[in-house]
């Protein structure tokens, strides 16, 4: 059982944030001591549902640079258009810790190039962050973000009081084959239960549709990170369906669909306000999902028992997670090089991204920072750390348990992709061919061949 996860910063992290605020002044060499001149900058915070700990790290900085006001916002989904205008305008926000849009080969000059601010960690990152853009794009010598956080985690998520009262245990799944048998006896105890709509709750998201689960789900059914790039590099066709490594995946899909596991309007099923507000209303008992929703289950809820358990490992015992990538990673628009703020927001952003703040973060986002040095103290106590990811890295879920956030093959294919032309798989308009297969309305080798043309459209070799 978790109660309601917040950002406590106690003094001692206090006094050290105060230092190294202190300290990257004088490194990143950009702002006279003593500077007086007001200064407001705005921030847009990590999620929305990381809001509160956001205004409350930023707090720390304007303790110590009085004459700085950090105006912190969010970004909801909803909201994002109208946020891509306020770019279009030049009147974006200065930082982002997630720059939206996700930096590529279309988008990557909307953000400064880090390597001309004297970021100081640089030598610090436990990944090459000075060459990982060029590595997903073939963009050389430009630096659009910094990914500070190893990964994040997609598992399940459940009601523990509720799984007690249906008389089952989902943290027993180790297998598919135990995923299909749990599934269908949750079925058997949603459909006598007047309150439950669902039995495996979700909605449409294209991203995590289109990116996330597709990879994720794919290596937990089998496939290896080289078939994954063989995939996207061309030596395995779509269409070669007994090849294909995400064909599992969408077949896997299909059963859980026509068995009434999954809701039969999932793929037209508004993501925050139906499903994710659903599950907290407890219109169902179970999901696949990342850290964040935990949060906002605690957040309405702080009684709430949440438990979880991994996706099945897949080849030697790795459990897939999303990898580190400069796509929406931490950034400054490039709208304020050149302005008179300009320095005052890159010593804030310097601040932000340092290791010591990075601990700190980490105790909402749920991951470890990206520094290959970290406190001795340092712990994660946020909620689908301590109830999965942690644990399954400490046999709870099967003894030699791994996490693996190796780049899958979407990211070999990046220096390939034609600049302007649709993703592969990450498509809202993917909804409605994916719904017509499930209903049996188009055919597996149909839908295949629909990505082999997209995917013939999107790169060039």
């Amino acid at each position: 059982m978790f109660k309601r996860i917040i950002c406590v910063l106690f003094a001692a992290s206090f006094s050290f944030a105060l230092f190294a605020g202190g300290s990257q002044e004088a490194e990143a060499g950009s702002v006279a001591a003593g500077s007086d001149k007001a200064v407001t900058i705005e921030f847009v915070a990590t999620q929305p549902e990381y809001l509160e700990q956001d205004k409350q790290i930023w707090e720390l900085y304007m303790e110590e640079n009085p004459n700085v006001t950090i105006k912190v916002t969010s970004l909801n989904e909803d909201q994002q258009t109208a946020f891509l205008a306020r770019i279009a305008a030049n009147e974006g926000p200065a930082i982002m810790a997630n720059g939206f849009p996700g930096a590529d080969k279309s988008t990557y000059k909307t953000f400064v190039n880090l390597l001309d601010i004297d970021y100081p960690y640089w030598d610090q990152l436990s990944y090459d962050g000075k060459t990982l853009f060029e590595t997903e794009t073939g963009i050389a010598d430009y630096v659009p973000g910094i990914q500070l956080f190893n990964t994040f985690n997609f598992s399940f998520l459940f009601y523990e009081d509720e799984m007690e009262k249906a008389g089952l245990n989902p943290t027993a799944i180790r297998t598919w084959d135990d995923v299909d048998n749990f599934l269908a006896e949750l079925k058997v105890y949603v459909d006598k239960t007047d309150s439950l709509e669902y039995v495996l709750d979700t909605g449409w998201h294209s991203w995590v549709w289109g990116l996330c689960l597709p990879n994720i789900l794919s290596l937990s059914l089998g496939a290896s990170i080289q078939d994954l790039e063989d995939l996207y590099l061309g030596k395995i066709a779509w269409t070669d369906i007994e090849n294909n490594p995400m064909v599992p995946f969408f077949e896997k899909l299909k059963d859980y669909y026509q068995k009434g596991y999954l809701p039969k309007n999932w793929l037209g099923r508004d993501w925050e306000n139906e499903f994710e507000a659903g599950f907290i209303n407890r219109k169902s008992i179970l999901t696949l999902h990342g850290p964040w929703i935990w949060n906002k289950v605690l957040a309405a809820d702080p009684s709430a028992q949440l438990g979880g358990v991994p996706f099945p490992a897949g080849k030697d015992g790795k459990l897939a997670a999303y990898p580190v990538t400069t796509y929406q990673s931490s950034a400054i628009l490039a709208q304020y090089e050149g302005t008179e703020d300009f320095d005052e927001i890159v010593k804030a952003f310097i601040w932000y991204n340092s290791p010591e703040v990075s601990e700190m973060r980490a105790q909402f986002t749920g991951s470890k920072p990206n520094f290959k040095t970290l406190s001795s103290n340092f712990t994660i106590d946020s909620p689908q750390y301590v109830s999965v990811v942690k644990p399954a890295m400490e046999g709870a879920f099967g003894s030699g348990l791994s996490w693996d956030n190796s780049t899958w093959g979407v990211t070999a294919a990046g220096p390939y992709k034609i600049e302007g032309k649709a993703d592969v798989l990450q498509d809202d308009a993917l909804s409605d061919p994916i719904g017509k297969y499930f209903n049996d309305e188009m055919s597996l080798e149909d839908l295949m061949d629909m990505y082999q043309k997209r995917w013939e459209n999107a790169y060039t070799f």
